[in-house]
């Protein structure tokens, strides 16, 4: 009996090592990293670099992550924290608790066909897993029309993978060319992609200070820019209309803008009403 019990216990202490050896994701680094230079290099990137640590069984960190284009685009990562969800990837799709993305850094960059139309870099998220709870932290180069812009951006929320992917942020938070004052505050924001159209939808939140609502659409293929956005209530200065007849009758506003642009030329309607419906 008591020979039964050492063999058993021998057999858990070496099922528990092997547990810990296996768990390290430095026994995995060489795995990892050929998968990922699958799964991406049909896409036209390849990953030049990268460093791990942490393991499965806790906390996966990646740092130094640069990845490069076919035409020479970089993408470099400062830091990724990621917790895989064990319970929920063996009975499923692939699942991570959490995942934290710091020091994102990449260029968007207008590409011109014959006759000067535009179009732009083909972005995708069909990736194979799901994210519970995401972090960003993203600084990206945008040239438009020969002028580089800066955009800073924070989210967080959680993604949907596979083919029909669909990010659900309950925090976004935008400024533009290092203006230390947010151009725009979002606390719901749907972003969905299919075949034609990147779609942000549910927006809800401040845009220049301005309370917004609404939904818009870019056009894959030609850049196109339309979309609808209602502005629920906003005030002017009363200074504004002090020395009018009619102040009391234009304190606040409510709004609504229907546009469309190429990000050359915007095009649209602009309608406003008072709490008197004028």
């Amino acid at each position: 009996m008591l020979k039964q019990k050492k063999y058993l216990l021998i057999a858990i202490l070496f099922l528990i090592t092997m547990i810990i050896v296996l768990s390290r994701i430095s026994f995995w680094e060489k795995q990892i990293y050929f998968a990922v230079k699958k799964k991406i290099e049909p896409k036209g990137w390849n990953l030049i670099s990268g460093e791990l640590s942490g393991n499965f069984m806790n906390t996966i960190v990646m740092e130094n992550i640069l990845f490069e284009g076919v035409a020479g685009e970089k993408i470099e990562i400062n830091k990724i924290s990621l917790n895989l969800g064990i319970i929920s990837s063996l009975f499923g799709d692939n699942v991570f608790d959490l995942v934290a993305v710091e020091g994102l850094k990449f260029s968007y960059e207008e590409v011109r066909k014959s006759g000067g139309k535009t179009m732009g870099n083909n972005l995708s998220f069909d990736l194979p897993f799901h994210i519970k709870s995401l972090f960003i932290d993203v600084r990206a180069e945008a040239l438009f029309n020969d002028e580089n812009h800066i955009l800073e951006i924070m989210l967080g929320g959680s993604f949907n993978g596979y083919d029909d992917p669909e990010l659900n942020c309950d925090m976004v938070k935008v400024s533009v060319d290092q203006n230390k004052n947010f151009v725009g505050k979002f606390n719901s924001l749907k972003i969905l992609e299919n075949n034609r159209f990147y779609l942000l939808n549910n927006i809800n939140g401040e845009l220049f200070g301005l309370p917004i609502i609404g939904n818009i659409s870019i056009d894959k293929k030609d850049v196109n820019l339309k979309g609808y956005l209602n502005v629920p209530k906003f005030s002017f200065p009363e200074e504004l209309f002090s020395k009018t007849p009619l102040k009391t009758k234009f304190s606040s506003f409510t709004g609504q803008l229907n546009f469309q642009s190429d990000f050359k030329s915007f095009a649209g309607s602009l309608s406003l009403m008072n709490q008197f419906g004028l």
